[in-house]
């Protein structure tokens, strides 16, 4: 069974272009069931929300006009309350991962669900918040995960960590195995420059060590 997801857009601090990389990466981590956008869609700074959320179908949840992110965050907070208190869902996807989720993240980590951050740093700084973050402004020059990309690489990967006694497999080992396994992706998500920063991107491989010492292994689902 897919882990059932509640993906929370804070609207104002979000530009609307970054709609189908959350949704193709939340997808991919999971089955989105709950998919909420906060703002004030009476704004013109939200025109291009307002107009995606009519077109996608999505859940608009009104702020108060003229109060900003801060009353979109404070909003998105208290819904994912009580969705955690509904038990709807086992994970949350908050876009964004800043300042003011931390608290949130903080919350719903202690009561054990899953949560996966996004960020438009190209390459965001890992936090014990989060059970991973991920980027909507790739470095430049590089392609996006796609959810497709992402679900062949994790099928590559129960492949390979199946022969490992204890689930974990040297990172330059894996990278080889993987380029041979989905040679398309080989010069671009797999290359040995970006190879760690694509695995993390899936949301289902955790990672120790550090320089020719990294292993990885597949994350329960």
């Amino acid at each position: 069974m897919r882990l059932p997801l509640a993906v929370l857009v804070n609207a104002e601090a979000i530009p609307a272009r970054h709609y189908p990389t959350i949704a193709a990466i939340a997808t991919s981590l999971g089955e989105p069931v709950v998919f909420r956008v906060y703002g004030d869609f009476s704004a013109p700074g939200l025109a291009a929300w307002h107009a995606l959320v009519r077109r996608q179908g999505l859940a608009p949840q009104l702020v108060l006009a003229d109060r900003g992110a801060a009353a979109a965050a404070v909003a998105l907070a208290i819904d994912a309350l009580d969705l955690l208190h509904q038990a709807q869902v086992a994970g949350f996807c908050l876009a964004p991962a800043d300042a003011a989720a931390a608290p949130l993240a903080r919350r719903l980590r202690a009561e054990h669900c899953r949560v996966f951050g996004f960020s438009e740093a190209p390459v965001p700084t890992p936090s014990a918040l989060y059970t991973s973050v991920h980027a909507l402004n790739p470095p430049a020059g590089e392609e996006a995960l796609s959810a497709e990309a992402a679900a062949r690489i994790v099928a590559a990967m129960e492949e390979i960590v199946a022969t490992s006694a204890d689930g974990w497999v040297p990172l330059a080992l894996a990278g080889q195995d993987l380029r041979a396994r989905v040679p398309d992706l080989a010069q671009t998500l797999l290359d040995s420059r970006r190879l760690l920063r694509s695995l993390r991107a899936t949301g289902r491989v955790a990672d120790k060590g550090k320089g020719f010492g990294t292993k990885i292994r597949l994350k329960t689902a």
